[in-house]
């Protein structure tokens, strides 16, 4: 039976997209966000391959681990909604377990991460807490607390900079500043800021900082002084994601109940500022603090567009790649932005499937007792008698083979 006609078309994108690409060489991994599983992506032929799916079961299947590095020949497995961090041996089509400690189950939410050498580390916003592992030995090193005090504070994002990581409160206008090596804490409290923070980013001497307003922030952390910008474009505004206002659309506001911007980040002689509900991409030149919209024609949306996207909001950031491209995902289209930070051009880019991706999604759907929605145009009795079809293990699970296959195609093995 084909699955691919009109008849059984799989809206696959809204399957096939992750919180993060892990770019090397031209070749790029990522963790689908509703089917908890690898996928590969080689850029000369834009084709989306399954690798492996995560051995960790859940009653709900979305954002478990929905991030990924990769270091040799082996994908680590971030978790957010999920449990541990899980290592993949392309080589040896094996997975290791890498237990996090979470004694009141508490969502874990590891968003930021770096290696250094052969370390890895981790922020868990949920925990609080910097996590160290060994990547040659795939151990966990130590944990240690950001957040010292009882206070219900939480951390929202990092940065890592030299031996210090960067960690924003939730609460108010603090950063939180974590010693890798003597294992301390110290915190500054940002005068005069009547704003929480919620992304944070780096020129080389300052730090830029956004939070629930139209404005933008700038730290000098030895002087602990802040210059504000606030000369937003006229049309700078927030959609209405909820369906709740008469308007879909309000470029009134000063301050908005979800963050301005979901990412920010410094690319050559910019720092750019990526939308979470608001309707603009912003770049700055950081020199002379000038603010300039991206514009980007077919990223406008319509109450049409908003009730049809992937999320309630407007990009994922995916990756910087050569300190130069930075690439997003857009939630209107399912597709790549990649936007070349030197020369202001951009491109989109928009990936086929390889040939097993239907298959996998329909077996992921019935293993993980998805609920069936209309817009997925999934005919049930036909997805009935495709799974008994379908090729299975002897456990009952997904069958991949295709993982060792992809290892020796890119090693010429």
């Amino acid at each position: 039976m084909s699955i691919t006609g009109k008849r059984y078309k799989i809206r696959r994108k809204e399957f096939l997209w992750g919180d993060n690409y892990w770019n090397e060489n031209g070749k790029n991994w990522f963790i689908s966000c509703k089917l908890n599983i690898i996928f590969f992506i080689d850029e000369k032929t834009s084709v989306i391959t399954p690798v492996a799916k995560i051995p960790f079961r859940s009653g709900i299947c979305f954002r478990l681990h929905p991030r990924c590095i990769k270091y040799g020949e082996k994908i680590f497995c971030i978790p957010d909604m999920g449990e541990d961090i899980y290592s993949y041996n392309l080589n040896q089509n094996s997975w290791n377990k890498i237990v996090i400690s979470n004694t009141n189950n508490t969502r874990v939410a590891m968003y930021d991460f770096w290696i250094c050498d052969n370390l890895l580390y981790v922020v868990s916003n949920g925990l609080n807490k910097v996590f160290v592992l060994d990547l040659e030995k795939e151990i966990l090193l130590g944990d240690y607390n950001i957040i010292t005090d009882d206070s219900k504070d939480r951390i929202v994002h990092s940065i890592k900079l030299g031996n210090f990581i960067y960690s924003l409160s939730s609460n108010n206008p603090k950063i939180y500043k974590f010693d890798c090596e003597q294992k301390t804490v110290n915190s500054y409290l940002l005068p005069d800021i009547e704003d929480r923070f919620y992304t944070i980013s780096f020129d080389g001497e300052k730090f830029w900082l956004s939070g629930y307003c139209k404005k933008l922030y700038i730290w000098n952390e030895i002087s602990n002084t802040i210059k504000i910008l606030n000369e937003f474009p006229v049309d700078f505004g927030s959609y209405d994601f909820s369906g709740m206002k008469n308007e879909v659309f309000d470029c009134k506001s000063e301050i908005y109940s979800s963050p301005t911007f979901i990412f920010s980040t410094n690319i050559n002689n910019y720092m750019w500022f990526i939308p979470f509900r608001t309707n603009k991409i912003l770049y700055i030149e950081k020199d002379k603090f000038l603010l300039h919209e991206y514009y980007l024609d077919d990223e406008i949306r319509t109450e049409k567009d908003i009730k049809e996207g992937l999320l309630d909001h407007m990009y994922l950031f995916e990756y910087v790649k050569e300190d130069r491209y930075l690439g997003l995902l857009s939630l209107k289209t399912g597709n790549i932005i990649e936007i070349d930070g030197s020369n202001l051009q951009n491109k989109k880019i928009e990936y086929t499937f390889n040939e097993n991706c239907d298959e996998i999604i329909i077996q992921n759907i019935f293993e993980e007792n998805h609920n069936f929605y209309e817009n997925e145009q999934l005919v049930l009795p036909d997805l009935l008698k495709f799974n008994k079809k379908s090729n299975v293990d002897n456990e009952g699970g997904l069958s991949f083979k295709v993982g060792k296959s992809i290892y020796m195609a890119l090693n010429n093995v």
